[in-house]
C-alpha cells in the first residue's frame, strides 16, 4: 500500500482532517494543472474545478477501492468535471462569440506546448488504466522509476518499460488530434510543464471549506440521499419561479445564458449537466472560443472588415468528436485576384471564417496530421452560396513514409520531400468538398526519414513526389498512378528517394569593359524551374553555385543598370569556371490597346523564359532569363529601359481581354503597339426539357472542335460547376496552343440527363448565348463484384466513346495522363458507380487489380450487377526470317474500338528478349490487335514511332494465349539519296512499301476533313482495309529495311520533311518505286530495291 493510500484510508476511517490536508497538498498541483490546460489557462475556473474535485474526493472516498491509484483517479475525475464545465459554458456562450479574433499567431518557443496542452488530458484518458497510472505517477506525481515500480508492484526496469510504452501510445493518440511530437520531446514536455504550482493558499482554502461543509451538514458520506432530495427540491422550486415570474425568469435566463424560447428545457439541461454549485459559479465566466488568425507570411493581416462569417465545425468522421486546433489555409477569390490567410480552429473544432465583400469564391483546406486534407470550395460567381455554417467530417488518411539517401546510399538529413497532384477536372456534381490538397512538403530527420499522414485514400493514386536538397541533384519524380509496387513501398515506409551527385561551379560577372560587377544574381538553369540553382556575386564580382546538375544547360546573370545575359554552357566537372559579361541595356517601348484602339491599363506583361524544349547545346541564342514583369500605365504604355538587344517574347494578360501570347518584340526607337481582343463570353440557361424548370446543379465542360469530334479539356479550370440554372464564363485564351485557335465547344452535363453539346463558338465572337434543354435519361447505379464475389471497391470505370482517349495500365486506367476526365470514374466503398446518360458511350470497361470487364451500356441497363473476370495473359515470340530478334517493341490495340477511344498505356509496351520472347501479363479478355512499334530516327537528339499491324489475337479470361510472329516472308532493303546540299540531320523520313490502294481525288489532297470523309465511304474503306503496309526502318549503316514482307505486288513510297519549332513542315521531299514484286517462292529471302532518289515536293495534307 502506498503512503497516499494509507492517508486516504486514515481519512475514511477516522475523518482525519490532517490526513485529508496532506492529500490535498500532495495532489493540488496535479488537479490544478489538468484543469488549467483544459480551460485555456483560465486560472479562476481552474481553481473552482480544483475545489469541486477535492470536494468530490471527500464525498466519494469511502466508495473507492483500497488499491486505487489516487493520482490516476484524480486525473480522470478532473477531466470529467472540466468537461461538464466546458460543455455548459459552450452552450451559454455560443451566441456571444465574436466573429473573428484579429490577432496574429506568433510561433515561439512554446508553440509545441500550446498545441499539446489543450488535448493532452483527453488523450491521457484514452490510455488503458495501467498506462494512465504509469504516466501520472512518473510525470504528474514526479516519482522516479523505483517509486513508480513500487506503486505498481513491478520492478524498476518493468516500470521504465511500462512508462515508455505508455508514452508511445500517448504519442499515437496525440497524432490523431493533430499534435505531432517525438517520444523524447513528449517526455520532456510532460516532465517540464505538466504540473503548475497552484496559487498560494488554495490548498488551505479548499481543506477549510470542505471541513466547514462537513461540520455543517454532517458526514456527507452517510447523507447522500438527503442531499440529493434537497437538490431536487431546490430545482423544482427554481423552475416554479421561472414559470410564474417572467421578470425573474428573464434575469435567470440572462444569468445562465439561455435564450427566451424553450427556456425551461435549456435550464433543465443546464441543471442536469452541471455537477453542483461550483459549475453554477462558472456559468458567469466567459472564455474566448473564436478562431485565431495567422498572417499570410508577409507579417500583416488583412484589414478589410468582414460583412459575414462562415462558422466551420470540424469533427472526426469515424468518431463524430471535434478535432481541435486544425490549421486552415484560406483563399479568398475575387475574379482574377486572391488573398491568402491562415486560420486555426479552436480546441472545440470551431472556426469563424470571415467573409469579405466583394468575394467571388472561397477555398478552405484543412491541414492537420492524422487526418486527410479536405478542401472546401464555393464559387459564388457560379451560383453557389456560402452557407452560414458548415460541418466538415475529416477522414483518416493513408500514411506514407520513406527515406532519402545520397548517391552513396547514406541518409540525408534536412532534405525536402514534396508531394502534389495534378489539378485535373472534378467530375462530381458535389464539388464543394474534396480531398485535393495542392502540395505537401516536409523535411527529413537525422536518419533521412520522413512521414506524411495527411493524404486521403482516394487521392493516393493521383499523387507524385520527389526529394531535393541544396547540395544534391533532386531525385526523379515518382508518380504512383497504378504503380502498385511504388504504392506499397510508400505505405510500408520502405520507399527510397535517391538524390544525385551535384557539382559546384564558380566564375565572375563583368561589364563590357571587364570591370567586375557586384551583387549580380547568377542563375544556372531556367527561371522558376525546380532543378535550377542560383547565387549572387560578392563585392569582387565572383560567384559560386552549388547543387548543379552536370550536362548542357544555360547560365544567366542580371543586375540593375544592365541587360540580363544568358549563355549556353556544358558543365562537366566540379569547380568549373565561367565568365558572364553584362551589356548596357536598350529601351523597349510598348503600348497595349484594345480592338477599338482604347488603351488597356494595368495589363500584366511578363517575359517568356521557357526554352520550348530547345536543345541549348546547339543554340547560340537560348531564351534570356531576365526577371521582367510589369504593368501598363493609364495610357496603356510600358517601358523597359534595360532590355537585351535581341528579339524577346512576351505574354500579356488583362481582365476582359484575351491573353496575348508569343508577342515577339525587339528594342527600338519606335513604340510597339500590341492589340488585344475582347474575351469570348458564353452565357446560358439550363432547364429540364420536360418540365421547363431550372436544373439546380450542372457542369459546363469546355473543349475545342476536332476532325473526329470535340476534344474536352482535362484541367479543373475548364470544368465549371454551376448552380441555379444559369451559367456565365469568359474565355481569355485558347484551350489548345501551338496552332491557330480553333474556337470553343461546350458540353453541359447534369445527373439524370443526357448531355448537351454546343455548336463551335468562334474566337471572334464576343458573346454567345445558349438556351439549353436537357432531356431526362436513365442513370442507374451499377454494382461491381470481384471474381470471388466481394465488392470491387475503388475499381476504375472507363466510359468508352469515339474520342474518350482512355488508357489502361496495370490494374486500372492511367490517371496521371488522363485526357478526358468525364470518361473515367471509380467505384465507391460499396462497389457502386453511376452509369451516365450519355448516348455516345458504346462500351464500359472496368479495371481492378484482381479482375476486369467489358460490357455495353444496354447490358448494364438490363442487369446492373457486373461480375469481374480474371485478366488474361499474352505470350509471344518474334522472328525475322528464321532468326529470333531482340529489342522489338510491341503494344496492343482493342478490337472493339479505335485507339482514340481506348488503348493500352504506352508505358505498357513490351520488348522482346534475347530469345525473341515478349509477355503482356494483364490483358482484357476479347479481341486485340498486336502492333509492332517502329522506331524512326529523326536526328541525333530525337526519334519518332510508327505502328506496324501484326495480327489479331483472342484473349481468354484467366488463360495464357501464345502467339508466333514473323518468321515468314522477305527482308526488303533500299538506300535513300537526298538532293545535293541537303543534310540528313533534322529531317524526318516516312518510308514504307504497300500494296495498291485507291487514290483520293486531287482536289481534296490538301483538305484533311475531306480526306477523312472520303476514307469513310464504304467501298473505299473496304479497299483500304485490305492494303498491306510495311515500314522501312533506317539501320545504323544507312540502309533502310522492312522485315517479314509477305508475297505480292508493292510500291515503295518515301516522304521526308524538316519541321520548324511550331511543328509545321518547312521543307519536304518525296520519292519511290512502282510495281515491286515480292515472290512467294521461295518463301523467305532478301530483296534489295537499290537507291531511291528524293526530289523536292509540295506539302500535302497531314496524314
Amino acid at each position: 500500500m502506498t503512503d497516499s493510500q494509507q492517508l486516504l484510508r486514515e481519512y475514511i476511517e477516522s475523518s482525519s482532517d490532517s490526513a485529508f490536508r496532506e492529500l490535498v497538498g500532495r495532489y493540488i498541483d496535479l488537479v490544478y494543472s489538468v484543469a488549467l490546460r483544459r480551460t485555456d489557462q483560465d486560472t479562476r475556473i481552474a481553481e473552482d474545478i480544483a475545489q469541486t474535485v477535492f470536494t468530490d474526493l471527500a464525498k466519494k472516498a469511502g466508495t473507492l477501492p483500497a488499491e486505487v491509484m489516487l493520482g490516476g483517479w484524480l486525473h480522470q475525475h478532473t477531466c470529467f468535471v472540466t468537461a461538464n464545465v466546458v460543455r455548459g459554458e459552450k452552450r451559454r456562450q455560443a451566441r456571444e462569440q465574436q466573429a473573428f479574433e484579429m490577432n496574429m499567431l506568433h510561433e515561439d518557443s512554446d508553440e509545441n506546448w500550446k498545441q499539446l496542452a489543450p488535448v493532452l488530458d483527453d488523450a491521457i484518458q484514452e490510455l488503458a488504466p495501467a498506462e494512465r497510472d504509469a504516466v501520472v505517477l512518473r510525470f504528474f506525481e514526479k516519482h522516479d522509476f523505483r517509486s513508480v515500480g513500487a506503486a505498481l508492484g513491478v520492478s524498476d526496469d518493468t516500470a521504465q518499460k511500462r512508462v515508455s510504452r505508455a508514452l508511445e501510445k500517448l504519442r499515437e493518440l496525440l497524432v490523431q488530434r493533430g499534435v505531432t511530437m517525438g517520444v523524447v520531446a513528449l517526455g520532456t514536455a510532460l516532465a517540464d510543464r505538466s504540473i503548475y504550482a497552484a496559487p498560494g493558499g488554495l490548498s488551505a482554502t479548499i481543506a477549510n471549506s470542505i471541513e466547514l461543509s462537513q461540520a455543517a451538514s454532517g458526514v456527507a458520506r452517510t447523507s447522500g440521499n438527503f442531499a440529493r432530495l434537497a437538490v431536487v427540491t431546490a430545482v423544482v422550486a427554481l423552475l416554479l419561479i421561472v414559470l410564474l415570474h417572467p421578470e425573474v425568469s428573464g434575469k435567470l435566463r440572462a444569468l445562465l445564458g439561455t435564450k427566451d424560447t424553450n427556456g425551461i428545457a435549456e435550464v433543465q439541461s443546464a441543471v442536469e449537466e452541471t455537477p453542483g454549485p461550483t459549475a453554477v459559479e462558472s456559468s458567469t465566466v466567459t472564455r474566448d472560443t473564436n478562431a485565431r488568425i495567422q498572417s499570410d507570411g508577409t507579417g500583416k493581416t488583412d484589414t478589410l472588415t468582414n460583412t459575414n462569417v462562415l462558422r466551420l465545425t470540424i469533427v472526426a468522421d469515424d468518431s463524430g468528436k471535434p478535432v481541435p486546433n486544425v490549421p486552415l489555409a484560406i483563399r479568398y477569390l475575387n475574379r482574377d485576384n486572391f488573398k491568402m490567410h491562415k486560420l486555426v480552429a479552436n480546441r472545440l473544432g470551431v472556426c469563424d471564417v470571415p467573409l469579405f465583400d466583394p468575394i467571388s469564391g472561397l477555398q478552405i483546406i484543412t491541414q492537420i496530421e492524422g487526418f486527410a486534407d479536405t478542401r472546401l470550395l464555393w464559387n459564388v460567381d457560379r451560383g453557389q452560396s456560402i452557407p452560414p455554417s458548415y460541418t466538415v467530417r475529416l477522414i483518416r488518411p493513408v500514411r506514407i513514409a520513406g527515406q532519402v539517401i545520397d548517391p552513396d546510399g547514406k541518409p540525408v538529413a534536412g532534405a525536402k520531400v514534396s508531394f502534389g497532384h495534378q489539378e485535373y477536372a472534378d467530375t462530381s456534381l458535389n464539388p464543394v468538398e474534396s480531398h485535393r490538397f495542392g502540395w505537401i512538403a516536409i523535411q527529413t530527420d537525422n536518419d533521412g526519414r520522413w512521414e506524411i499522414n495527411r493524404i486521403a485514400p482516394g487521392m493516393i493514386r493521383e499523387i507524385s513526389g520527389s526529394a531535393s536538397h541544396p547540395d544534391y541533384i533532386a531525385s526523379s519524380t515518382d508518380q504512383i498512378a497504378n504503380n502498385t509496387e511504388l504504392e506499397k513501398s510508400l505505405r510500408d515506409g520502405t520507399h527510397v528517394f535517391r538524390l544525385g551527385r551535384a557539382l559546384s561551379i564558380r566564375g565572375i560577372v563583368q561589364d563590357a569593359e571587364g570591370n567586375r560587377v557586384p551583387d549580380a544574381k547568377v542563375l544556372c538553369g531556367e527561371r522558376n524551374m525546380f532543378e535550377s540553382s542560383s547565387s549572387k556575386t560578392g563585392g569582387d564580382g565572383t560567384f559560386t553555385i552549388k547543387g548543379v546538375k552536370p550536362g548542357n544547360t544555360i547560365l544567366s546573370a542580371e543586375t540593375k543598370g544592365f541587360a540580363a545575359t544568358t549563355i549556353p554552357v556544358e558543365i562537366t566537372h566540379d569547380d568549373q569556371e565561367f565568365t558572364l559579361t553584362l551589356q548596357t541595356g536598350k529601351t523597349l517601348r510598348m503600348r497595349v490597346v484594345g480592338p477599338e484602339g482604347e488603351p488597356v491599363t494595368k495589363a500584366h506583361v511578363w517575359l517568356e523564359t521557357m526554352s520550348h524544349n530547345l536543345e541549348v547545346k546547339d543554340s547560340n541564342t537560348p531564351p534570356v532569363q531576365a526577371s521582367f514583369d510589369g504593368e501598363t500605365d493609364d495610357s496603356g504604355r510600358l517601358t523597359w529601359n534595360s532590355a537585351p538587344d535581341r528579339e524577346l517574347e512576351f505574354h500579356i494578360g488583362r481582365s476582359g481581354y484575351m491573353s496575348a501570347r508569343e508577342v515577339k518584340l525587339r528594342p527600338r526607337e519606335e513604340e510597339h503597339v500590341i492589340m488585344m481582343q475582347h474575351v469570348v463570353t458564353v452565357t446560358g440557361t439550363v432547364q429540364d426539357a420536360a418540365t421547363g424548370r431550372d436544373i439546380p446543379k450542372f457542369h459546363v465542360i469546355c473543349g475545342w472542335p476536332g476532325p473526329d469530334g470535340p476534344n474536352w479539356s482535362r484541367f479543373d479550370r475548364d470544368w465549371l460547376y454551376f448552380e441555379g440554372g444559369k451559367f456565365k464564363h469568359s474565355f481569355r485564351e485558347p484551350l489548345i496552343f501551338g496552332t491557330k485557335n480553333p474556337g470553343y465547344v461546350l458540353k453541359v452535363e447534369a445527373e439524370g440527363y443526357e448531355p448537351f453539346i454546343s455548336r463551335t463558338i468562334s474566337p471572334k465572337e464576343s458573346i454567345a448565348h445558349f438556351e439549353v434543354r436537357l432531356s431526362p435519361a436513365i442513370t442507374p447505379l451499377i454494382t461491381v463484384l470481384l471474381p470471388n464475389g466481394q465488392l470491387a471497391t475503388q475499381a476504375d470505370v472507363g466510359f468508352v466513346s469515339a474520342n474518350s482517349q482512355l488508357e489502361i495500365k496495370a490494374g486500372g486506367f492511367d490517371r496521371e495522363n488522363i485526357r478526358n476526365p468525364a470518361a473515367l470514374s471509380q467505384t465507391d466503398n460499396n462497389g457502386k458507380f453511376r452509369l451516365p446518360g450519355d448516348p455516345t458511350i458504346f462500351r464500359v470497361v472496368i479495371a481492378h487489380a484482381l479482375g476486369c470487364a467489358e460490357i455495353t451500356p444496354a447490358d448494364l441497363l438490363s442487369n446492373p450487377i457486373v461480375h469481374l473476370q480474371p485478366w488474361g495473359r499474352l505470350e509471344g515470340t518474334y522472328h525475322s526470317g528464321s532468326k529470333a530478334v531482340e529489342g522489338r517493341e510491341f503494344k496492343l490495340e482493342f478490337g472493339f474500338a479505335k485507339a482514340d477511344a481506348i488503348s493500352y498505356s504506352f508505358s505498357k509496351r513490351v520488348k522482346t528478349d534475347a530469345d525473341g520472347k515478349f509477355v503482356f501479363p494483364q490483358v482484357l479478355p476479347g479481341t486485340h490487335k498486336i502492333i509492332m512499334l517502329i522506331h524512326q530516327k529523326v536526328d541525333e537528339r530525337s526519334s519518332s514511332f510508327a505502328n506496324q499491324a501484326m495480327q489479331e489475337v483472342e484473349i481468354e479470361s484467366g488463360q495464357t494465349t501464345i502467339v508466333e510472329l514473323g518468321g515468314t516472308g522477305y527482308t526488303v532493303q533500299a538506300t535513300l539519296q537526298f538532293p545535293p546540299g541537303i543534310e540528313r540531320s533534322g529531317i524526318q523520313v516516312i518510308a514504307y512499301i504497300h500494296t495498291p490502294y485507291p487514290m483520293p481525288p486531287s482536289e481534296i489532297m490538301t483538305d484533311r476533313k475531306a480526306l477523312l470523309e472520303w476514307r469513310q465511304i464504304p467501298e473505299i474503306a473496304e479497299q483500304l482495309s485490305k492494303v498491306k503496309n510495311f515500314r522501312l526502318v533506317e539501320q545504323p549503316d544507312g540502309m533502310w529495311l522492312a522485315e517479314n514482307v509477305s508475297p505480292g505486288e508493292y510500291s515503295v513510297m518515301i516522304h521526308a520533311f524538316r519541321r520548324t519549332n511550331n511543328r509545321r513542315a518547312e521543307e519536304s521531299w518525296s520519292g519511290g518505286k512502282q510495281q515491286v514484286i515480292v515472290p512467294g517462292d521461295p518463301a523467305t529471302g532478301t530483296l534489295n530495291f537499290g537507291e531511291i532518289t528524293l526530289q523536292a515536293s509540295p506539302q500535302l495534307a497531314p496524314q
